[in-house]
């Protein structure tokens, strides 16, 4: 997977930067480094992200808050 050219970490407004987590992996990779997962661990965690459900539906309150 790769990021796409017009993305870059130091976009963030002057003040903001030194809160941008450069130390820590993931986010310590230079460029031209391998990234910190490959496709199929990405594909599992997409996965597993999915298999996370609170129940919630999104307008489903909003029929009994109308009356």
């Amino acid at each position: 997977m790769r990021r796409s050219a017009s993305f870059r970490k130091n976009d963030a407004a002057a003040a903001l930067k030194k809160n941008i987590d450069v130390v820590d992996a993931p986010f310590d990779r230079k460029q031209g480094e391998q990234p910190a997962l490959n496709d199929d661990e990405i594909k599992d965690m997409v996965v597993f992200l999915k298999t996370l459900n609170d129940g919630y539906q999104a307008g489903a309150g909003q029929a009994s808050a109308a009356r």
